[in-house]
């Protein structure tokens, strides 16, 4: 996807779904043997994984804002027809 096309609900929820995924995976080839054998290639995850999860609390903080202004406008609600904020 690039900056010009435009961006849809069930774009960002693929890419979530295909981030979640793409950890199992890692995760399933970063245990036990063969797993990790270098330690470069050890740095070179660990600094992914850093960047990575720098990027994903932008993507929460993003989130959060929506959220707000969804509750801001009295859209926000939860399942049982109750108010979402704490008294």
């Amino acid at each position: 996807m690039n900056d010009h096309e435009t961006r849809t609900n069930e774009d960002i929820e693929r890419l979530a779904g295909e981030l979640h995924e793409r950890v199992r995976d890692l995760n399933y080839l970063t245990q036990d043997s063969p797993g990790l054998s270098e330690l470069a290639a050890a740095y070179t995850v660990l600094g992914n994984l850093a960047q990575t999860s720098f990027r994903l609390a932008q993507t929460a903080e993003q989130i959060d804002a929506f959220l707000t202004r969804e509750l801001d406008a009295g859209r926000l609600g939860h399942d049982q027809s109750g108010d979402p904020t704490p008294p």
